[in-house]
């Protein structure tokens, strides 16, 4: 996550945080759908477990970027 935030530039929380929900969505997204279509999971499952990540990724992005 350090090396996306340094990568894009970002300064501000705000920054730090659209850069995390964008991680989220591009690796844990797209992975974690597999859950859905080959274990038979439940969309409700999908949601909560995406959820969490891309709440803690924004957390952490907006941390990171207003850290440095």
């Amino acid at each position: 996550m350090a090396a996306f935030v340094s990568w894009s530039g970002a300064t501000s929380v705000g920054e730090g945080a659209f850069i995390g929900v964008i991680v989220a969505v591009g690796f844990l997204a797209t992975t974690a759908v597999n859950m859905v279509l080959f274990e038979r999971r439940s969309l409700e499952l999908y949601f909560i477990n995406t959820g969490y990540s891309l709440i803690s990724l924004a957390v952490q992005g907006g941390i990171l970027a207003s850290w440095s």
